[in-house]
């Protein structure tokens, strides 16, 4: 079993199928839907910064909306060796997910997660 460190923790999947098939086919996407993406490394605070703007309330707002019950799940989850899904911002749905797992991140002291930004074209 692979242990799991700082580089590792994520997936280079989101587990999500749309956005897993904008990893695959991100040509298609560009021309069918008007979609482009970027991975960026983020610290949980600048993910929470981000999502914060983009919803257009404050940061504490966004902690506070972390699932006590979903980051304990998520942390047994890494102690069996598994690895989390690649948190998403999709600038074009206004949609974010994975504020929990940012929350592990912080917990666990990882300093940037690799995160999908999705953007129109």
């Amino acid at each position: 079993m692979v242990k799991l460190t700082q580089d590792n923790l994520f997936k280079e999947t989101t587990d999500i199928p749309f956005y897993d098939s904008m990893l695959r086919n991100p040509d298609y996407f560009r021309r069918a839907k008007g979609l482009t993406f970027h991975i960026e490394r983020l610290s949980p605070d600048e993910y929470m910064e981000k999502i914060a703007e983009m919803q257009r309330v404050s940061v504490s707002h966004e902690w506070e909306l972390i699932d006590k019950g979903s980051v304990e799940y998520l942390l047994n989850l890494i102690k069996e060796g598994k690895k989390l899904a690649m948190p998403v911002i999709d600038y074009a749905h206004k949609l974010q997910e994975g504020r929990n797992r940012m929350a592990v991140a912080k917990k666990l002291g990882i300093k940037k997660v690799p995160v999908m930004i999705v953007k129109a074209c």
